[in-house]
């Protein structure tokens, strides 16, 4: 016979809000980069101009990840 668990399970809930944008270095992938890390999500972005990128990052509170590249 099964006895029951001397305590209920814990639910446990891994949720990780993440957004891929590329060509937010300026205007509105830039704008969304910065809302969608306001809103709580994390940002995983690109665009072909690195130091913009680095300014970005700089200028959001969070952890986020940003690559220079090019998808042309």
């Amino acid at each position: 016979m099964l006895t029951p668990h001397p305590r209920p399970p814990q639910k446990v809930t891994l949720v990780t809000k993440l957004v891929c944008i590329s060509g937010c270095s300026r205007g509105l992938g830039r704008a969304m980069a910065i809302e969608f890390s306001k809103r709580g999500w994390r940002v995983a972005g690109g665009a072909r101009n690195a130091i913009a990128l680095d300014e970005l990052k700089a200028e959001l509170t969070t952890e986020h990840f940003f690559y220079p590249f090019d998808t042309t």
